[in-house]
């Protein structure tokens, strides 16, 4: 959408400031895995595409994401099994009725593998510990990403 002012002057330089605003902006990007480190449940990843960095079209690259979160869905048994049925070693396999076991899904990550990733509002740094951003002044920035891997073409399903 171009904007539109009473002069043509001004309406460049409007449309010039939202380009560069839009082109420091990251929201969500395709890419693949090059490694994955289990311990940290985090992946390298490699943007796919290119970016425009400045309002005068320059494409560039992306890149390498280094130590993304990933997205892992966390399950309490509980909610999602009668009692009794929990397939691991917790209160509930023994028959109890108390189980507040959470499992996690596990994906077979890989090199190769196709993820989104996907960039906050503000930065992420301490999020671990639930408090979120420092108070920096980063956002969608290309730091603050998280992954959900599992993505697939049609012809790479198996």
């Amino acid at each position: 959408m171009l904007i539109e002012a009473a002069s043509p002057i001004s309406a460049e330089v409007l449309n010039l400031m939202k380009e560069e605003i839009l082109s420091a902006m990251n929201c969500a990007v395709v890419g693949r895995v090059l490694s994955w480190n289990e311990g940290k449940q985090a992946v390298d990843v490699q943007p796919m595409g290119r970016k425009r960095v400045s309002a005068g079209g320059k494409m560039l690259g992306y890149p390498v994401l280094r130590e993304v979160p990933v997205f892992f869905p966390v399950i309490k048994m509980k909610e999602i099994l009668r009692p009794g049925a929990c397939p691991y070693d917790c209160p509930c396999y023994s028959g109890g009725s108390d189980c507040s076991c959470k499992h996690k899904v596990r994906l077979d990550i890989r090199s190769g593998d196709l993820c989104l990733v996907f960039f906050c509002d503000v930065n992420t740094d301490g999020w671990e510990g639930g408090n979120g951003g420092n108070g920096a002044a980063r956002h969608h920035d290309l730091a603050d990403g998280f992954a959900i891997v599992g993505f697939h073409t049609q012809n790479r399903l198996e």
